[in-house]
């Protein structure tokens, strides 16, 4: 009710949806990303074994694809709940209340959606009920996003699996580590990763696990694992070409020429991985479009108390006349329109 009155007064772009686990999933998720990366550090300096981060890989970016299903099946069912929404089912917490509350609903409708102002309250608890199913679904899906998490958010989450690692490196520069070998072969080095490649990754893993939402059981778990495996596999041919790299960065002949190369990287990968999320969203904002529904005219001409239904673009004239006794669902106009 809330939120299909503040579509009723503001654009959808105006609405930002954020739900309440999100925090929490965020928070564990940068917990969880600093205990593995402390956990990796520790096995690369005692059994010195430096491709544990490849080895746990597919099973994170698998964890984490499985978390992005649920989200998206709830998505899903965001338009199946709201699809058969009436006003007259919602719960009210004091049933006296409810008078009051139609009012308010009859009112708002009038007041902004064009309605005439003799049309009675059930026609404007109609109206309410097409406004809910017809752009709340399409708002609520666009204000939470095609992906589960924004590119800010990623960028914060990445960052606690290589504090440690930076930390540790930084220290090593007292014991005589160059500051050009930790510039090139630790900072860039983990910049790109940070701000670059794991968002990247992310929005694929995020694209495949949006994908075949109706497979369930063995086969469910079959196709994300896979999808687990190539976007491990993505990034594992990343960190070969990130090592590359560095270490021909610090090499004392050509270190400089792929210095900066390795910035280019870093520059290019950033400003690539944020375009990457626009588009992704853009892209998934325009499957959710919704044309407008047709404005509600007071019908002068066709009798007294009679009201007609106006198709987005098309004149009065070629409007139907529906009886205001009808059980026909009035729709709501568009905001731009006014009635006639």
């Amino acid at each position: 009710y809330e939120v299909a009155s503040f579509l009723a007064l503001y654009p959808i772009r105006r609405m930002r949806v954020i739900p309440t686990i999100l925090p929490i999933v965020l928070l564990a998720g940068m917990c969880l990303t600093y205990v593995l990366g402390s956990f990796t550090l520790l096995i690369n300096e005692v059994v010195y074994w430096y491709y544990m981060e490849q080895s746990w890989m597919p099973v994170a970016w698998f964890c984490f694809g499985m978390i992005c299903r649920g989200w998206a099946k709830s998505k899903q069912k965001i338009g199946e709940r709201l699809s058969t929404f009436s006003v007259h089912n919602c719960n009210c917490f004091d049933p006296r209340d409810r008078p009051l509350v139609y009012a308010n609903i009859a009112a708002l409708m009038k007041e902004t959606q064009g309605i005439p102002d003799e049309a009675s309250e059930a026609e404007a608890l109609d109206c309410f009920d097409a406004l809910v199913r017809e752009e709340l679904p399409q708002a609520l899906t666009l204000s939470l996003g095609p992906t589960c998490m924004r590119y800010s958010q990623t960028v914060v989450a990445a960052t606690f699996n290589y504090i440690p690692r930076i930390i540790d490196t930084s220290v090593s520069m007292k014991y005589g580590l160059p500051l050009k070998t930790w510039f090139c072969a630790f900072f860039l080095w983990y910049m790109i990763l940070v701000w670059c490649v794991t968002p990247i990754c992310i929005v694929t893993e995020d694209a495949i696990s949006h994908k075949f939402l109706h497979l369930t059981g063995i086969k469910e778990i079959l196709f994300m694992f896979v999808g687990s495996m190539v976007t491990a596999c993505a990034a594992a041919i990343c960190l070969n070409v990130l090592d590359f790299v560095s270490k021909a960065a610090i090499d004392e002949e050509v270190g400089s020429f792929w210095m900066y190369i390795e910035i280019v990287l870093l520059i290019a990968g950033a400003i690539l991985a944020r375009m990457t999320f626009t588009s992704f969203c853009c892209r998934n904002r325009g499957r959710w479009h919704v044309p407008s529904p047709p404005t509600i005219i007071t019908g002068r001409g066709s009798g007294q108390g009679s009201t007609t239904t106006q198709p987005a673009g098309s004149s009065p004239e070629q409007a139907s006349v529906v009886s205001r006794d009808s059980d026909l669902p009035y729709f709501v106009g568009s905001r731009n329109n006014s009635a006639s």
